[in-house]
């Protein structure tokens, strides 16, 4: 009984932490989205790539992303494929239809 409390216990404060970090990630991404867009402002031909871009978020796929900007699911793919081999700004989500920006992308 005792150790079931313990568990119980660490499982919340787990619980805290993740939802935490989640809190943090989301206010730095949103205080480094301008100076972020200003610094890769080069790489995108036109505001949809760059809409793209804001989009990507890990659970959008080339399907959501094409259906909400009005293009193909192959547009999506060259422009992913292009970030990540030529400039390393986002990388696989463990799927090819899915894809994060990369925070640490070269500069």
């Amino acid at each position: 009984m005792e150790n079931e409390e313990l568990l119980n216990g660490l499982l919340d404060e787990l619980r805290t932490l993740n939802a935490t970090q989640k809190d943090i990630s989301h206010s730095l991404q949103v205080l480094a989205r301008s100076m972020t867009e200003k610094r890769l402002a080069h790489i995108f031909d036109n505001p949809d790539e760059l809409l793209v871009f804001q989009l990507s978020d890990g659970e959008k796929s080339t399907s959501d992303l094409a259906e909400y900007i009005g293009a193909s699911k192959m547009k999506i793919s060259r422009l992913w494929k292009k970030w990540e081999e030529d400039f390393g700004i986002v990388e696989s989500m463990g799927s090819k239809n899915h894809i994060v920006p990369n925070i640490l992308w070269k500069s």
